[in-house]
């Protein structure tokens, strides 16, 4: 995102096209070491496959767009050198989820959106049952958008995570 370098100072970026060969994407990464990769599941999971024995010393990776297995995540992870993160958002509402490094859940950002998870009849789900993810975004007064039906569904988890944070949080389906 280029034109965000006018407001923000972010340090160098490099954008590749995904069906870019993917051992063209691993023999840059091999040479530059960027400390930060940021890209759809499947096109980091095709990067990691290629990588294969060669020791990428990538620090961050960032996997948007797309869910990503935990099996995913490890290969990743591994292949990569990198510590892997995710984030559930959408194009409507921007980011609303962070998925948890300890329990793989997705503790959701309370600050930026009211999310409900509804069942068939549009009653809230109770803890431990999958429904419809529905949301309402809190950061833009000029077109707010209530109760937006993302299409996703997922399952409703409790507020008491492993990693001691007490956010509404919930798995994917």
């Amino acid at each position: 995102w280029p034109q965000l370098s006018l407001f923000f100072q972010a340090g160098p970026a490099v954008a590749m096209s995904d069906v870019t060969q993917m051992e063209v994407i691993v023999d840059w990464l091999g040479e530059y070491q960027p400390s930060m990769l940021l890209g759809m599941a499947a096109v980091l999971e095709c990067i990691a496959l290629a990588a294969g024995d060669k020791l990428l010393a990538v620090d961050r990776v960032l996997s948007i767009s797309q869910q990503l297995p935990l099996p995913m995540e490890q290969l990743i992870a591994q292949n990569l050198s990198a510590s892997v993160s995710e984030n559930y958002g959408c194009n409507e509402i921007g980011l609303i989820a962070s998925r948890c490094p300890v329990s793989h859940r997705f503790h959701i950002h309370v600050e930026h959106a009211l999310v409900e998870i509804l069942n068939d009849d549009d009653s809230p789900c109770a803890e431990g049952e999958s429904g419809r993810l529905v949301v309402t975004g809190l950061n833009n007064p000029a077109m707010p958008l209530l109760r937006y039906d993302t299409g996703d569904y997922a399952r409703r988890l409790g507020h008491r995570c492993e990693c001691g944070r007490t956010l509404p949080s919930f798995d994917p389906l």
